[in-house]
Order: C-alpha cells, then sequence, then structure tokens
C-alpha cells in the first residue's frame, strides 16, 4: 500500500495533537481530583487540605461559611464556618467558629509570628496545650468585645470580618465574648477552632471580664466549666 507523505504528515499531526489533547484532559482531571475541599455535612466539617474532621454537637446548628482577605498579610485567606447554639433574640449566645487561615504562596519568615499569643494581656485567662489525636495543639482562653457588633440606626457598627458576616445574615454575635481557641500552626494553613459563649451568661457584667488579675474565685470557677463545655462541644476526628 502507498501512503502519500501528506497522508503521513497528516496522521503524525493528528496523532500530536491527539496524544496533547488526552495529555491536556489528564492534567485537568488530576487538578479537578486535587482540588481543595471543605464542607459541613449533618455538623461534621471535612477538609481534604489540610486533612480535618470535626463533628460539632447537634445542639448547634450550622449557618454556613464564607471567606475574606486578611488585609494585615496580603495574598492571606481566611475561610471560617459557624455555628450557632443558644440565641437570645437576635444574639448568638453560645457558637462555634471553624477558620483556615491560608497563608501566601511566598510568605517572609515573620508571617509565622502573626497569631502569636501574647500572656502578658490581662484578658488571657489561660494558655497551653491540649492533646488532640495524639498531637499537642496551642490553646488559649480570653474574653474580647473585638467579635461584637451592633446596629445603629440601620447601620452596623464594630466587629470584626466575620462579625459582619454573622450580621449579614441577622445575627449578632455577644457583646463579650469568653472564648477558647485551639490553634494548629501548619506551615500552609493555620487552623483555628473558637467556642464562643457570652460572657454574660455568667451572670457577671461585661466590664468584669477583661484583667485576669482582679477576677474572684467566683469567675475563675465559671472558666474551668466554660472549657469543660468548650470541649464537649466540639469531637475531634482528624485534626
Amino acid at each position: 500500500m502507498y501512503f502519500t507523505t501528506n497522508f503521513i504528515n497528516h496522521h503524525k499531526t493528528f496523532r500530536t495533537n491527539l496524544g496533547m489533547s488526552v495529555l491536556v484532559l489528564f492534567m485537568l482531571t488530576m487538578i479537578s481530583g486535587c482540588a481543595v475541599e471543605r464542607n459541613v455535612q449533618d455538623n461534621r466539617f471535612y477538609s481534604s487540605f489540610p486533612k480535618a474532621i470535626i463533628d460539632v454537637d447537634k445542639k448547634f446548628d450550622y449557618l454556613g461559611s464564607g471567606k475574606y482577605q486578611i488585609s494585615e498579610v496580603p495574598g492571606m485567606e481566611d475561610e471560617f464556618f459557624v455555628f450557632s447554639g443558644k440565641m437570645n433574640k437576635q444574639t448568638i449566645q453560645k457558637g462555634i467558629v471553624i477558620e483556615f487561615k491560608m497563608w501566601p504562596p511566598k510568605k517572609s519568615p515573620n508571617l509565622q509570628h502573626y497569631l502569636k499569643i501574647d500572656d502578658k494581656q490581662k484578658n488571657i485567662f489561660a494558655h497551653g496545650y491540649k492533646v488532640i489525636n495524639g498531637k499537642q495543639h496551642e490553646y488559649y482562653i480570653t474574653c474580647t468585645s473585638s467579635m461584637s457588633s451592633q446596629w445603629v440606626k440601620d447601620k452596623w457598627e464594630g466587629g470584626n470580618e466575620i462579625g459582619k458576616w454573622v450580621n449579614s445574615k441577622g445575627y449578632i454575635l455577644p457583646r463579650c465574648g469568653l472564648q477558647q481557641r485551639i490553634i494548629d500552626f501548619g506551615v500552609d494553613v493555620h487552623k483555628i477552632i473558637t467556642y464562643v459563649e457570652d460572657a454574660t451568661l455568667s451572670g457577671i457584667e461585661c466590664s468584669k471580664w477583661y484583667d485576669k488579675d482582679q477576677l474572684p474565685e467566683k469567675q475563675k470557677i465559671y472558666i474551668n466549666d466554660f472549657t469543660t463545655r468548650a470541649d464537649q462541644a466540639i469531637k475531634f476526628i482528624e485534626f
């Protein structure tokens, strides 16, 4: 059988194009298969990277998730997932926030101290390590008004990005929030799990919750009980 030069060249080009198409399809499939997945189903939070599986007590309702860019660190993104427990009208009196802070690809060494915990702050009541799945994870307990927010003449004032997101859903975070935060300082991603309660549930006004040197025994006992509730509300399957 005789093949012309045009026939051979045509088939070589066809095979080359076919090979390239298969390669591109393979690469797209790999990229799609490696896409990071994070979601919540039936109060179980799942992340494919970094791998994490966290069960949240069914007493907490999942409100949804959001993302924002962290202005202090160009290229750094925060993805968060919010759960609400006890409510008082619009105010979330008990809540859980799961956050993943993604570092930019080319970060400077000093950025690793972005979330460094300062024990000298008067509103840091406890700071140490909890053993989760055989590994130590840093945690601290604090009371802060930085996450609080309020509506003034139909305009939101105060709070942070998560507070703004909560407001957009029609809710308000407590004016003074007693928080336990568990942190995993990963190389590329920081995982932060926050359990928060309205500090006034203790029967003690907000102004009494910001100086650890002024805490009476009653508040110290309350903080210990708060820590127990925080640990019981969250179950780490993988972290």
